[in-house]
């Protein structure tokens, strides 16, 4: 069951609810998502901006006003490549590219953006949101060098393995040839021994 709002909506949606209602639930959604989420429009300048936008690129809505949000991305070639596919398709999907910060630092981020366009078809903006692949790229990076290392003690396991199945094979053939020799010193011994014997018997 979904609990009836004093607006005569539910709490599970906005279906039915007067607009004030729509547009602050709306508002509350976009203020606090935990996802980077800002609103341009046609000239790529800041129209809306959350609040953790403004934690994860460090500008508030007023300086961004003062600039371009292209300015943000250092690498033009794939920016380029983003706003190409943005043109042709209406929108971007979890497109991956670098973006300064206002601290300087060039970070990883995942863009999702769409175009924003009024009744008649006339673009009037875009909306985009952005997720930080810091951590992922770290914990990624340490999962390939771990694995790297993993490799490589495969490697050396192997390649000890090789050399400890060679020295026994070398121990092993050397034990059969000491084994012939002693053999042969024996069958010697046994001769020399009997031909004494038989030297000893024959003077008697």
């Amino acid at each position: 069951m979904t609990e009836k709002t004093k607006n005569g909506g539910s709490a599970s949606g906005t279906k039915g609810a007067p607009d004030s209602f729509k547009e602050g639930y709306l508002e509350n959604v976009f203020e606090n998502s935990a996802d980077a989420i800002g609103i341009m429009d046609s000239h790529g300048r800041a129209v809306r901006w959350n609040k953790a936008a403004t934690e994860l690129f460090g500008y508030s809505l007023g300086e961004l006003r003062e600039m371009r949000v292209f300015d943000l991305y250092p690498d033009k070639e794939r920016l380029e490549k983003m706003l190409i596919h943005l043109r042709q398709k209406g929108f971007v999907r979890k497109f991956e590219i670098k973006v300064t910060r206002k601290d300087g630092r060039i970070l990883p981020f995942e863009m999702s953006i769409s175009l924003l366009k009024d009744e008649e078809g006339n673009l009037i903006g875009s909306v985009g949101v952005a997720r930080d692949l810091s951590d992922i790229k770290r914990v990624m990076a340490e999962l390939t060098r771990l694995n790297r290392q993993l490799q490589q003690e495969i490697i050396k396991s192997r390649q000890m393995e090789q050399e400890l199945r060679k020295a026994r094979d070398e121990l092993e053939n050397l034990v059969r040839e000491r084994t012939a020799k002693l053999s042969k010193a024996g069958d010697l011994l046994q001769k020399s021994i009997k031909r004494i014997k038989d030297i000893t018997e024959s003077e008697n």
